[in-house]
């Protein structure tokens, strides 16, 4: 979030600035309202009008008797102590209200896992507070956090799931997005192998925060401490995409696309620090990077290896140990089964174009296809 917009103990109208902001009410009955990025909209004390605007905004009633309404995008609206009615918007909008009106969703408010379990709603909103253990969601269920919920274990999406909102630490592997899930705006930390891992095709990453995750480097398989490790690791990942993410200080990599991903693509991440490559890029094939901010890393910015067809443009590069897009061929490399699909196992048709540098070297660019 960029900004907090509060109102004072007069009735106000307060609207959010033009990127993701918290705009509040107070003590009496207030307008507010977002604005053109995700905003998170809240009441207050008083009978409240709350509107999102064009983000897909989170919109949260309080003590009064509120009235809430969606905007144009996907919205989430969940009613708070008072009488509260939720108005579904343009959007495909979720609501967890006493009076709901034409939500696409609705859905609980749980405060344990035992409760989520036992929930048969197509979407939970999960209370603040410290969630200890592993849980898997049922396929096509979505869940949301309320600011504050902190999940102590691994979290499993459902198959064309939806996670959001969740602070996940402590675990082996935070968070399990399974093949087409959608996982956003998490916060995932300091877990021993890898943050996010996706384990199946057409999975959205959106707005995620991966960070301070394998930092030990403990091997995981032989004496390698990157095998299936790091921030992001996607095993066999087809039509993934990873969009406006964080991967910060992660041992190994940002973000790894192993053996046989194929068409995903990378745009306006920030990618820095981690410990060996930003994106790590292995006999896998069709990949568009761009838009993405890839620095400070301690090997190559970009790493494509026996991948054909990897596009690689509008980035910004600098800082990072090695070249800032580095291709490499290695000869008689043993091959999984989902890598059959790529062809050839080598650099053909990649090509690094309008990218600012910053004295990162290009390395063994292949010649025009």
């Amino acid at each position: 979030m960029r900004a907090t917009f509060v109102g004072t103990r007069r009735p106000d109208t307060i609207s959010g600035q033009p990127h993701r902001d918290v705009v509040q009410a107070h003590a009496r009955s207030d307008k507010v309202r977002g604005n053109r990025d995700s905003d998170l909209v809240c009441g207050g004390k008083g009978t409240d009008r709350l509107k999102g605007n064009r983000g897909n905004d989170r919109i949260m009633g309080q003590d009064g008797d509120d009235a809430m309404f969606g905007g144009p995008a996907d919205d989430v609206l969940v009613g708070g102590a008072g009488d509260d009615a939720a108005y579904a918007g343009p959007g495909t909008d979720v609501c967890f209200s006493e009076k709901v009106f034409s939500c696409e969703y609705r859905g609980d408010v749980v405060y344990s896992y035992q409760q989520a379990a036992g929930s048969t709603a197509e979407a939970l909103w999960f209370e603040s507070g410290t969630y200890a253990g592993d849980l898997t969601q049922p396929d096509r269920a979505r869940w949301y956090a309320a600011p504050g919920v902190r999940v102590e274990g691994e979290l499993t999406s459902g198959q064309g799931g939806r996670l959001d909102g969740f602070e996940v630490a402590g675990a082996v592997v935070g968070v399990r997005c399974r093949a087409g899930s959608t996982c956003r705006d998490l916060d995932v930390h300091h877990h021993s192998q890898s943050g996010i891992q996706v384990g199946g095709g057409s999975v959205d990453l959106i707005n995620n925060f991966v960070h301070d995750n394998n930092l030990d480097l403990e091997p995981v398989h032989g004496d390698n401490p990157c095998w299936n490790s790091g921030g992001v690791h996607m095993v066999v990942g087809n039509n993934v995409s990873l969009t406006g993410n964080r991967l910060i200080n992660n041992g190994c990599d940002g973000v790894h696309a192993d053996t046989g991903a194929r068409f995903d693509k990378f745009k306006d991440n920030l990618i820095t620090d981690n410990t060996r490559y930003g994106i790590f890029i292995e006999i896998s094939c069709d990949m568009t990077i761009r838009g993405n901010r890839i620095q400070d890393n301690t090997l190559a910015a970009i790493a494509a290896f026996n991948s054909p067809r990897v596009a690689v443009y509008n980035n910004v590069f600098g800082g990072n140990g090695g070249p800032g897009v580095h291709w490499w061929d290695r000869a008689n490399r043993p091959y999984g089964p989902g890598a059959v699909d790529c062809q050839p196992k080598d650099s053909t048709g990649g090509y690094a174009r309008a990218n600012i540098r910053n004295g990162d070297r290009i390395l063994n660019e292949p010649p025009p296809a």
